[in-house]
């Protein structure tokens, strides 16, 4: 077994030992003791500075996370504003032509060639259909109203 020591005196000598000798070696032992205290210091220092690093780490997550956060709630608000605008849109135009007649209400060759020149119609026609259904806002066309009674 390995035995550290940490101070070993000197071996004896024939000449005695002087004052200022003595001092010198004070003045070393200090100034050995005062390295170790500053190495324990710094060692405190460098846990607080670790420390402190998380504390920072944990703050810049919480603050990403909250801001992805309110980012995802102003897009679904826009989202849901920009639907609000159109059937806000969509209502004022159904006000305006409630029957959705765009052109000549009795040419029925002119109302067969738009349909024939247009190959969206269907795709439109759909898109309508898929609104009417989903829409909470009444659109005129529907054959479940009974008001005219």
């Amino acid at each position: 077994a390995v035995r550290v020591i940490d101070d070993v005196t000197y071996p004896p000598s024939t000449s005695p030992t002087t004052y200022a000798a003595y001092l010198a070696r004070q003045a070393e032992l200090e100034r050995l003791a005062a390295l170790a205290s500053m190495r324990e210091g710094e060692e405190e220092a460098q846990a607080r500075d670790a420390f402190g690093v998380f504390v920072g780490l944990g703050i810049g997550f919480l603050w990403c996370a909250l801001t992805g956060i309110s980012v995802a709630y102003l897009l679904s608000a826009r989202g849901e504003m920009e639907e609000q605008r159109g059937m806000e849109e969509l209502l004022k135009a159904e006000k305006a032509n409630p029957l959705g007649d765009d052109e000549d209400e009795g040419d029925d060759d002119a109302e067969g060639k738009n349909e024939k020149d247009d190959p969206d119609a269907d795709e439109k026609a759909k898109a309508q259909e898929k609104l009417r259904r989903s829409s909470t806002v009444p659109l005129g066309e529907d054959d479940d109203d009974d008001d005219d009674d």
